[in-house]
């Protein structure tokens, strides 16, 4: 299974008026519920994550296994949402580079 995985509002709250605890390595703590729900529905050597948040280029795909695995959260199969076309058309919603990474990995079978 290919999980799309967001950061802001499914890994830590997105409330704007409380600030998001950080840990020792600099990136957010996890909420506890959101971890033991991710790890009750995700199989590590089974599934695929492509890390779908705006956070996603502040680290290499190394750094993120590293931060998800610090956090209790084992993903091998991880990939970046590629940002081809936002770069060309600033209304390019999340929406549309989830669609276009699904019809790229589409064309790619």
């Amino acid at each position: 299974m290919i999980f799309f995985l967001d950061i802001d509002g499914v890994m830590v709250h997105a409330n704007p008026h409380r600030q998001v605890a950080q840990a020792t390595d600099g990136f957010y703590v996890f909420s506890r519920a959101a971890v033991e729900t991710f790890n009750t529905i995700f199989i590590a050597e089974e599934d695929q994550v492509i890390l779908s948040s705006s956070h996603r280029f502040r680290y290499t795909i190394a750094e993120w296994k590293k931060i998800f695995h610090d956090r209790n959260i084992r993903i091998d199969l991880l990939t970046l949402l590629e940002d081809v076309v936002a770069k060309v058309n600033h209304r390019y919603t999340r929406k549309d580079e989830i669609l276009g990474q699904i019809v790229r990995q589409g064309a790619a079978n």
